[in-house]
Order: structure tokens, then C-alpha cells, then sequence
């Protein structure tokens, strides 16, 4: 792991439109976890202030162009 030990796995907002579009992060999220990192997973535009909050702190954003699954 790098410094940075906070992790934020941002994703858009809305249900996949598509078939086979979302995306599964609770297994990235464990792994990172294991390795030592605390993870948030949070939807694109959601709690702005706080976002910004994280990233001025040294949060490392990992944002995903997929929709998070159901």
C-alpha cells in the first residue's frame, strides 16, 4: 500500500440501463481492506462536501465509469 491508507471507490449514481453494465466492487473493497486500506464506496455527487473533504486529506480516488449493481 502506498501512504495513503483511504481509499474511495466512486461510482455514478443510477441502476445500470444495460445488461452486464454494473459493476461488483465489494470484492475490491475487501481485498483493499485486507491489504490494510480503509475503503468507502460512495455514488458520484453524493455528499460533495465531504468528498472534497477526503480528497484535501489524502484520500486516493479510484472512480469506476460503471454503474454500481443492485
Amino acid at each position: 500500500m502506498t501512504d495513503s491508507k483511504k481509499i474511495l471507490l466512486i461510482h455514478a449514481p443510477h441502476k445500470p440501463v444495460k445488461a452486464g453494465e454494473s459493476i461488483d466492487l465489494s470484492r475490491l473493497a475487501d481485498a483493499l481492506r485486507a491489504r490494510g486500506a480503509e475503503v468507502e464506496s460512495l455514488a458520484f455527487g453524493e455528499r460533495v462536501d465531504y468528498l472534497l473533504d477526503q480528497f484535501e486529506a489524502g484520500a486516493l480516488p479510484v472512480v469506476f465509469r460503471g454503474e454500481q449493481g443492485a
